[in-house]
């Protein structure tokens, strides 16, 4: 009896020694594939954190760029808006300039405009050719085509002969109170009348007269 109970046991020893060596395996295969895919996350984490840093770095000179790039919007905007200030600038000297000149102009042009008073007088008598200033024929030569004759002006009370005066040569006096030049022309002699023209500067008394008897049909 103590021999087999003595069996009995070694044999239960062998047995519980089989089946914890069993499992004990079975937990060092499962620790195993726990650690092969703990190991696998922490490498998969790794790379997911290097994207993400990378993503970060990049994020940041992305940011940079787009601050530097506004910056030179920015500065671009300024320069655009300060040019278009000094283009409006030059734009309003340029038509300052432009309006000057037309005044200029005009006034050049004023200054040289004449007004032509046309005439025929006959032979021993005279007229009045503008406010202030007659013209009286004497004589005519039809064959040299000159007249003889005065032209009298106001108001300096001045009397300018003409002896021999050839038809086609102008006759040039000056006003007393503006010192601009007025011309007569005899352009045909007659028997008994002789035909012209006056020109008178376009800014003098005599002109306005004229040009205001005109308006007013006289």
């Amino acid at each position: 009896m103590q021999t087999k109970v003595e069996g009995l046991v070694k044999q239960g020893q062998g047995l519980s020694a089989a089946v914890y060596l069993r499992v004990q395996a079975q937990i060092e295969e499962r620790l195993q594939g726990v650690q092969t895919r703990l190991a696998h996350l922490e490498s998969a984490s790794d790379t997911a954190q290097t994207q993400v840093a990378e993503l970060r770095r990049e994020l940041t000179r992305t940011q940079s760029e787009l601050s530097k790039q506004a910056g030179l919007i920015a500065a671009v905007r300024n320069q655009m808006d300060a040019s278009g200030v000094a283009r409006e600038r030059e734009f309003a000297r340029l038509r300052d300039r432009e309006e000057s000149n037309h005044r200029d102009v005009g006034a050049i042009e004023h200054q040289l405009a004449v007004h032509r008073v046309n005439f025929e007088v006959a032979k021993n008598h005279s007229t009045e050719l503008a406010k202030g200033i007659s013209l009286g024929i004497a004589g005519t030569d039809v064959a040299n085509r000159y007249v003889s004759g005065w032209i009298w002006v106001m108001p300096d009370r001045r009397t300018i002969w003409l002896k021999n005066q050839n038809a086609g040569q102008p006759v040039t006096f000056y006003g007393y109170t503006d010192g601009k030049k007025r011309e007569l022309v005899i352009t045909n002699v007659a028997r008994g009348s002789a035909t012209g023209y006056l020109l008178l500067p376009g800014d003098s008394g005599e002109s306005k007269q004229i040009a205001a008897a005109q308006n007013r049909g006289e």
